[in-house]
């Protein structure tokens, strides 16, 4: 159900018919209650498996194949985020917005020497699917340039002035995998147990499935709302630090990655599975243009080949006389074999002979890409283009460019006003 989520995921996988929660902490129906299939996004990780992207191999019992890796066209991994934990090592990766990612790969592919700087240009930090406000924006160029970092997504609010000088703070988006019941539970909890939140008259949760994630403060006359909202950022969930480690499996070792080496690294696996379609693609190609060389030969004289195939004893022995005759090989002679006759005998020499002539153009184009790195790339940057369009989305979480020690002045003014 996860994988159906959009405040789970940034771009989900699962096209979910049914209940699968509204927002974080809305528990989903019973599986037996909705049915999904792959989004457009899900099928770009594996529409390549049937053209020789990646390497097949034996399932758990060796009967099926299955593919060693997916032969993914956007890198689900930063897009999506990742968070585990395994033996002696542990990774968080967070979630950033599909377009700008696409965006970096495809300069990247133009310009491998593009610094972290100009990467965070046009990606300019995480992005999650729950939006918010992202605070400490050191931690995020730190992580692009190490793999580690630490940085914090407040909710995002609006004040609205009540009656008798009291306000109401409404919030509209909360830290990413926050709930607006964990929110209200941790108000309600310091108000009882230490005292805390004097100035906050009530909280509800006002969250429901045609507006997502709403919460909404009431703050007591006389009270300044934000200090207030200082207080209800310090204590709880409402504003959620988070600490990246991007942590991967390179080669069968954990390696901790900048960004640009994620996006390099997602860069060589495209461009093999890119050869790899090529050169399955080739051999395709040189078995279509032999069949049809052989089709072409023998209808030179069809009736010939016709009362072949009709005094043969059986196929081997049609095989034998069909390749003497016309002077073909095995495989061409058993293709026609296995052609239905009103297939063979409706055969247009001119027609065949101009589809051989497709064939060998895109043979030879296919054949160019392989050896030119520039229109390689160009092939690369339209496969990517075309997925970001099937993936592409707005912006959700604002960045805010202030300092630490910017939002502690800040913060150190508003409760000297108070």
């Amino acid at each position: 159900s996860r994988m159906g989520q959009d405040f789970s995921m940034r771009v989900p996988l699962i096209d979910v018919h049914g209940s699968v929660g509204f927002t974080t902490g809305d528990d989903p129906a019973a599986p037996r209650y909705w049915e999904g299939r792959p989004t457009a996004a899900a099928m770009e990780l594996i529409k390549d498996l049937k053209e020789g992207a990646v390497k097949m191999g034996l399932n758990y019992d060796g009967k099926l194949p299955e593919p060693t890796m997916l032969p993914v066209k956007w890198p689900n991994g930063i897009i999506n985020g990742s968070q585990g934990i395994a033996v002696g090592y542990s990774s968080n990766i967070v979630p950033h917005n599909p377009t700008e990612v696409m965006n970096s790969v495809i300069a990247l592919v133009k310009d491998p020497d593009l610094t972290t700087e100009k990467i965070m240009e046009i990606m300019p930090g995480p992005d999650m699917p729950t939006g918010g406000i992202l605070m400490g924006y050191e931690g995020v160029k730190e992580y692009y340039e190490t793999g580690k970092g630490t940085f914090s997504i407040r909710g995002k609010y609006t004040i609205e002035p009540g009656a008798r000088g009291t306000h109401t703070a409404i919030f509209s988006d909360a830290p990413y995998l926050v709930s607006a019941e964990q929110v209200v539970s941790a108000i309600e909890r310091h108000k009882k147990d230490r005292g805390r939140f004097k100035g906050i008259s009530s909280v509800k949760d006002l969250s429901d499935i045609d507006n997502g994630f709403k919460l909404s403060i009431n703050i007591k006359a006389g009270a300044n709302p934000e200090v207030v909202l200082k207080d209800v950022f310090r204590w709880t969930p409402l504003e959620q630090k988070f600490s990246v480690n991007m942590n991967v499996l390179k080669y069968g070792v954990p390696t901790v990655s900048s960004v640009k080496d994620m996006l390099a690294d997602f860069i060589d696996f495209r461009s093999e599975c890119i050869i790899n379609k090529i050169n399955y693609r080739l051999i395709e190609l040189d078995k279509y243009i032999e069949r049809l060389d052989g089709i072409i030969k023998v209808l030179v004289d069809i009736d010939k080949a016709i009362s072949i195939i009709r005094k043969s004893e059986d196929a081997k022995v049609a095989s034998e006389a069909l390749q003497k005759q016309f002077k073909i090989n095995e495989e061409q002679a058993s293709y026609i074999l296995s052609m239905a006759l009103r297939r063979l005998t409706k055969s247009d020499s001119l027609s065949i002979k101009q589809e051989i002539k497709e064939l060998k153009e895109e043979h030879k184009y296919l054949n160019t890409l392989l050896k030119d790195n520039k229109k390689f790339n160009e092939y690369l940057i339209d496969e990517l283009e075309n997925t970001k369009k099937i993936i592409g989305d707005e912006r959700r979480t604002y960045i805010s460019n202030k300092t630490e020690e910017e939002l502690k002045k800040e913060a150190a003014a508003i409760r000297k006003a108070a």
